[in-house]
């Protein structure tokens, strides 16, 4: 199965790359299930199922790639974006999220399942394990964002003209490659006592694993270090810290 759904918002003013709404939006999806049945004997049935899944969610404005900061010599930002200005009484020039681009959203699961017939049982057991990468990558304010009040001036407009800022900031996160595995085992039981009742028993068992950046660009809780501050086990490794960094897979 694979669907796609995309967006594009055109752009009001007339330099496409201020508009504040004009951007292109996407989101893909793919999808492929894959079983294999295997009758061992009468009684004894086996199912194996592989499933792939792949998204993509993408949300790039105009100002993506128009190089309005570099050909404005605008310093200490990505000059081949555009930033955010808000001036205090009017709309606002470019767009507030410089672009976000989620590549792959990826899922791979792997089922056995696994049946006997017997008598009056009718036994089940299998497992399942499932695999999930999202690789995520924001530009955030990567191109700067420029806010002009109207304190100094008794208005927005003059500060913005005057170039008299009243606040400035940049936010640039990594490229995170965000992984997570699941793991599920279970046996099932359905007794066939008498025509009337049957008794349906079973045991299942589950685990998420805590999520982890692929690279170790993040920080996790670590129970067995002791925190500096309440002297307590447990605290927060950030990354780069040298404290169990393992990169996995």
């Amino acid at each position: 199965m694979h669907s796609v759904a995309p967006e594009t918002q055109i752009n009001v003013y007339p330099t496409a790359a201020t508009d504040f709404r004009a951007a292109v939006n996407s989101n893909r999806h793919a999808n492929a299930v894959v079983s294999w049945f295997r009758n061992f004997t009468p009684t004894l049935i086996n199912e194996a199922r592989y499933m792939y899944g792949n998204r993509l969610f993408k949300n790039i404005p105009n100002s993506f790639g128009s190089k309005v900061n570099g050909s404005l010599n605008v310093a200490g930002v990505d000059p081949t974006l555009f930033p955010t200005i808000t001036v205090t009484g009017v709309s606002q020039l470019g767009a507030g999220s410089h672009g976000r681009l989620q590549t792959p959203i990826l899922t791979q699961q792997f089922t056995d399942l696994l049946t006997w017939v017997k008598g009056k049982h009718s036994l089940k057991t299998g497992f399942d394990y499932r695999y999930t990468l999202n690789k995520d990558d924001n530009f955030s304010t990567a191109g700067g964002r420029f806010d002009f009040n109207d304190r100094a001036t008794n208005s927005g407009l003059a500060s913005f003209l005057l170039g008299w800022t009243s606040g400035g900031s940049l936010v640039r996160p990594d490229l995170i490659e965000s992984r997570m595995d699941y793991y599920g085992a279970f046996v099932q039981d359905d007794w066939k006592i008498s025509q009337k009742l049957t008794l349906n028993l079973g045991l299942r068992w589950e685990m998420d694993t805590p999520r982890f950046e692929r690279s170790n660009k993040q920080g996790w809780f670590e129970p067995p270090l002791q925190n500096p501050v309440s002297g307590n086990l447990g605290a927060i490794v950030f990354s780069g810290q040298g404290w169990n960094l393992e990169i996995r897979a």
